[in-house]
């Protein structure tokens, strides 16, 4: 689960960015993407003569001195962009390729340790050359494995419990009369499964289906083209089947408390079946009882 710190550094981190603005720096950022190093750090040294303050200006020179294999220097750039204001934990990955590239293992793997700490994603930078000194030890790999959570939050057994229902479908009654056709996707990282629903007779709508792993259970917020919306939660999987509940209003505005269930049948098929009730669960009525029916084999379905 992303760290909820996230967003407040990365703001801090624009509050400290200047590059649209200043031209030095742009000059700067484009002489170095030329490996034009010299150029880069003379440009940079020229600008903090005027603005000792600018904390990108000098995590953009430790940078530029990193790619010149000069790390000792590159590590004092680092120090004044944090005493000008730059979060230590969006400057901890470059620090951690310093001391890494200086033999300096034990601070490389703490700094790194620290970026994973603050919730920040390394999308490709562990298979930084630099690291490959430490990629053996115990620490490095189980950076490599929270990295990876950080990067795909819902990748766990738990958010994947209604991959089940992921793929396109014909949707039938039991005895046969097709009700619609159904396209269930994977979007947002895979962390929400969109229902995308026709009825054989007009109409259509979407939900949307996520896993709240402060509850450990499911929730569906459903929309269609009338207006009409309809909310369950506590939704759970369980003996091959995920349930939920509903408390929704009727037509007339009467409370209704409703069963919502997901069948796994197997890897082709999927009973829909809701039920509801108008005394509070005493007794209960079938609403529809759908049977769903894989279009093809293809179960993996996802449009992030």
């Amino acid at each position: 689960m992303p760290n909820k710190f996230f967003p407040a550094l990365l703001a801090a981190a624009l509050a400290c960015s200047s590059f649209a603005q200043v031209p030095e720096l742009d000059l700067a950022q484009k002489q170095a993407a030329a490996n034009d190093l010299t150029s880069a750090a003379a440009t940079l040294d020229a600008y903090l003569k005027l603005h000792p303050d600018n904390a990108t200006a000098w995590a953009r020179r430790g940078t530029v001195a990193s790619q010149a294999h000069d790390e000792s220097s590159a590590l004092s750039d680092f120090d004044l962009a944090e005493k000008n204001g730059m979060p230590a934990a969006l400057l901890s990955y470059r620090r951690a390729h310093a001391y890494s590239a200086m033999g300096n293992s034990d601070a490389a793997l703490k700094q790194l340790e620290l970026t994973m700490t603050n919730g920040v994603p390394l999308p490709t930078q562990l298979d930084d050359k630099a690291f490959d000194p430490i990629r053996s030890n115990p620490r490095f790999q189980a950076l490599i494995a929270q990295n990876e959570r950080l990067l795909h939050p819902c990748s766990d057994s738990a958010h994947r419990a209604f991959d089940f229902w992921v793929g396109d479908w014909t949707v039938t009654t039991k005895t046969g009369p097709k009700v619609g056709d159904s396209s269930i996707t994977r979007i947002l990282n895979d962390c929400v499964i969109l229902e995308s629903w026709t009825g054989a007779g007009g109409g259509s709508g979407q939900s949307f289906n996520n896993y709240d792993p402060l509850t450990n259970t499911w929730k569906q917020f459903w929309v269609d083209v009338s207006g009409g919306r309809q909310e369950y939660e506590e939704g759970v999987y369980k003996d091959g089947a995920l349930r939920f509940t509903g408390h929704n209003l009727g037509p007339k505005g009467e409370p209704q408390l409703q069963r919502f269930t997901f069948f796994n049948l197997d890897p082709n098929h999927v009973r829909q079946f809701q039920e509801q009730s108008t005394d509070n669960g005493k007794t209960w009525t079938p609403v529809y009882d759908f049977y769903y029916a894989r279009k093809s084999s293809t179960k993996e379905v996802s449009q992030n």
